[in-house]
């Protein structure tokens, strides 16, 4: 290490170190982790063809839709909980009522959800044989993303991003036996993601029996309900950006048009997620401190602009390649890279600016909130509008366009502050 390196990492302030400490563990192990979810999904797309994968992604489009409702905003009142400081000798507590009233909830919730199958199966056009699963799907989806926040709040940051791999490596596992015994359709996919979020969920409760306290009242509750409230619109704004392109397509298009927008949309949008999720694990409990919040924006205002000109390329590229390992099935247009590429920038722009304001404080969690409702009900409104005529390119156009403007909203709410010494 140069002269110059050590004095600059003896400047850094406590804040900060702790910031690159979390994110280096969640950088590790998220790599690894959505690095094995495309090549899953990929894999799948690859031997199940256009057709097929596209049902399977209406499951789990589906899915995203369904688990709001067990869900809620728990993974995020857990992850900003007792307002950022892994210190606080009640958080375990806290955390352990929070964490009791979400399988409370959740329970009632899946109860009312299987009960209600017939009537949703109608409305969702998901065949009864695939509602299970897709319910399945959802719960699962829900407990992991849950028991994730919980180890969030408690600073656990290399066993957020192991269970993460858990999952992932699992599911890529567990696909990889099933196509090599033969069997390879749509059940067999989301099959495979609701073992490997099982075992990633099975592992974050293991990772927890020692950083939980007995919950003694319910008082806790009156400070997490406020945030899993609102948490539940950042949720269904998530929700707004897996759902609408893949369902319009497959309803009003066809089976395949939906696969290939799955395709494109795991090269780009869903790599763009997982970006933005693995700087979001550390950057929600961190910047809900008053320093953590002027690190981040110092940081922003130092790289945004630069990193944000470069991405477009680099999903392109991206893209690019994926679409040639798929093969003929998949259509290759230059366009529909283009306008994905777009898409992923602003979706990640988006999503680490609504983390950045929901982790500040109540007035930031209604700006955040705004800014997601905004983009998702955009999103919903141009792929109703466009998708029939211009089919997967009107999708992706929902998505450019919907994210661009909740970015725009959020910069024009960006803290005013004086210009830093470099």
């Amino acid at each position: 290490m140069t002269a110059t390196l050590r004095r600059r990492v003896a400047r850094l302030s406590e804040q900060k170190r702790r910031f690159l400490e979390g994110f280096s563990w969640i950088a590790a192990f998220f790599v690894a982790a959505r690095g094995a979810s495309v090549i899953t999904q990929f894999l799948a797309a690859r031997l199940l063809g256009p057709e097929e994968f596209g049902r399977a992604h209406l499951v789990i489009a589906v899915a995203s839709v369904v688990q709001v409702l067990p869900m809620l905003g728990f993974p995020f009142a857990l992850a900003r909980s007792m307002g950022g400081h892994p210190e606080d000798p009640r958080r375990p507590a806290y955390i352990a009522s929070a964490l009791t009233a979400f399988l409370g909830w959740g329970a009632l919730s899946v109860l009312g959800l299987f009960a209600s199958g017939p009537a949703l199966v109608s409305t969702t056009g998901v065949t009864p044989a695939l509602w299970s699963l897709c319910l399945t799907l959802a719960a699962a989806t829900a407990v992991h993303l849950t028991l994730g926040g919980a180890l969030q709040g408690l600073g656990r940051f290399r066993q957020r991003g192991t269970a993460e791999a858990v999952y992932a490596l699992s599911a890529l596992g567990l696909l990889a036996a099933a196509m090599a015994s033969g069997r390879a359709d749509a059940p067999t996919l989301v099959l495979c993601l609701v073992v490997g979020l099982c075992l990633a969920s099975a592992y974050s409760l293991w990772a927890l029996r020692d950083g939980l306290a007995a919950p003694r009242h319910l008082a806790p509750l009156r400070e997490l309900l406020p945030f899993a409230t609102l948490g539940t619109v950042i949720v269904v704004s998530a929700a707004l950006i897996q759902a609408p392109g893949r369902i319009i397509l497959f309803h009003l298009d066809s089976a395949r048009a939906a696969g290939v927008y799955s395709a494109y949309f795991t090269a780009t949008i869903q790599v763009s997620l997982s970006l933005g999720n693995m700087v979001q694990a550390v950057l929600i409990p961190l910047a809900s401190r008053h320093e953590g919040q002027d690190e981040a924006w110092d940081l922003l205002e130092r790289w945004g602009l630069r990193v944000a000109a470069a991405l477009p390329l680099a999903f392109a590229a991206l893209s690019s390649v994926a679409m040639a390992v798929l093969g003929r099935s998949y259509p290759h247009s230059w366009s529909w890279t283009a306008l994905f590429s777009l898409a992923a920038t602003a979706v990640l722009a988006h999503s680490l600016l609504a983390a950045l304001f929901a982790a500040r404080d109540l007035k930031g969690l209604f700006i955040s909130i705004a800014g997601s409702l905004a983009a998702g009900v955009a999103n919903l409104l141009l792929t109703l509008s466009l998708a029939p005529s211009l089919g997967v390119a009107g999708a992706a156009i929902g998505l450019a366009v919907g994210h661009a403007a909740g970015v725009a909203l959020y910069l024009a709410n960006a803290p005013r502050r004086a210009p830093r010494a470099r």
